[in-house]
């Protein structure tokens, strides 16, 4: 079974961090799923954290309140597809 594992980030207490792990939800059409394989954590996640809500970064990738997902930049692979034009095992760079 896949699993996903987050770092969460309390939106009004940002040094307050847990790590979570649960299981994936099945793809639907349209989605694809990606193994990362880098990311960059820099000062401009802790921006991304302090703007959370006036620039809506926490609704990048929603979390149960009062927790957040701050995005990064990095690579990942495609794991699973769903989602045409967009094939298992290509590499790819983003948000």
């Amino acid at each position: 079974m896949n699993t996903v594992t987050r770092l969460l980030v309390h939106t009004r207490k940002l040094g307050q961090t847990q790590i979570t792990t649960e299981p994936a939800a099945a793809l639907q059409p349209g989605q694809a799923r990606l193994r990362i394989e880098r990311l960059a954590l820099t000062a401009n996640n802790v921006t991304y954290a302090a703007m959370g809500d006036a620039l809506h970064y926490w609704a990048f990738f929603p979390a149960d309140e009062p927790w957040g997902c701050v995005p990064a930049w990095g690579f990942a692979t495609v794991a699973e597809s769903l989602a045409e034009g967009v094939a298992v095992g290509e590499r790819v760079y983003g948000f």
